[in-house]
């Protein structure tokens, strides 16, 4: 999204429009979606010592899907699944799955402390991919964040 110069961010889906009057509530949207994070690495961290990791997994993907159903799918309908791009949602997929399946397992043998700290590095492997995989350009203004030695 990008904000354009009639001070509105770019189309969300649809027709719709959110205007930079709704940053409140993107911020909550923002807050809400921390605390979900948090909230689901505990649940995962408490269920490691007595389910299997498959069994939490699928647990995690259904209740997401249960959610989709819920709440996007009767405001957006069924077109917000739709994609001109399958082999890269399988691609991403696949990753995420494989992903969050080692953030379980990581729950299971370190601290949920050092699991966060580590998770918070993943823009940091983001970046460097991008630059060996899909060959992006890293220009000094753009690599503010990253440190000189990264």
């Amino acid at each position: 999204m990008h904000i354009d110069d009639s001070n509105a961010i770019a189309p969300l889906a649809a027709g719709q429009r959110m205007t930079v009057q709704d940053i409140p509530r993107g911020i909550r949207c923002m807050i809400a979606a921390t605390a979900m994070f948090a909230i689901s690495s505990a649940c995962a961290k408490l269920q490691v010592a007595t389910y299997p990791i498959g069994e939490i997994m699928f647990a995690r993907s259904a209740s997401s899907l249960l959610f989709c159903m819920f709440f996007v799918l009767p405001t957006t309908g069924i077109a917000v699944f739709s994609t001109r791009m399958p082999m890269a949602h399988l691609a991403r997929g696949l990753s995420q799955s494989i992903s969050q399946t080692f953030t379980v397992l990581a729950l299971a043998t370190m601290p949920f402390a050092g699991v966060t700290a580590i998770g918070f590095t993943a823009p940091l492997f983001a970046a460097l991919i991008s630059i060996v995989v899909l060959r992006a350009s890293c220009l000094k203004k753009e690599s503010k964040g990253i440190p000189e030695s990264a």
